[in-house]
């Protein structure tokens, strides 16, 4: 990663009927979340279908949209051990509703793909955002929080 930073992707999928949801929705230019890895060679992303995987960096620099940004954490390396611990969980399919209904139903048993990150910085020791906005997480509000990253090609 980046000294003291996590470096995290963000994408669309102009196609998908649910990319589009999503961006109308939390009012964001995008529906997906990725953490990077220190090495930069593949990320760790949640999906609705697959879960949480690690997948080569070639295949998220294929999505539409894609932008990358930094966010302070004090040990990056560590976010990027405990989001591999995650590895093979599901998606949070409740999650959406409970961020339409504002209700905190987040479980760490399954994931979405934009409380993934935070949530593994707060495990890690050094919270990204602030615990009692976890219902308000969006692709956007992440986006919002990072510092632009060009260092992936």
């Amino acid at each position: 990663m980046t000294d003291k930073h996590i470096i995290v992707g963000f994408s669309t999928d102009k196609q998908d009927f649910i990319s589009k949801v999503i961006r109308l929705l939390t009012w964001s230019r995008f529906s997906h979340v990725v953490l990077i890895s220190p090495d930069k060679k593949s990320y760790i992303e949640s999906t609705h279908g697959a879960g949480v995987r690690e997948l080569p960096i070639e295949a998220f620099l294929k999505k539409d949209g894609v932008e990358f940004g930094t966010i302070y954490h004090p040990d990056p390396d560590k976010v990027w051990q405990l989001a591999k611990q995650e590895i093979g969980k599901p998606y949070d399919s409740l999650y959406i509703y409970g961020w339409l209904c504002r209700r905190n139903w987040q479980d760490d048993a399954s994931w979405a793909c934009c409380e993934l990150v935070p949530a593994m910085a707060v495990r890690a020791g050094h919270p990204i955002i602030r615990e009692d906005c976890f219902i308000k997480i969006t692709p956007e509000l992440l986006y919002q929080t990072s510092t632009p990253y060009e260092g992936i090609q």
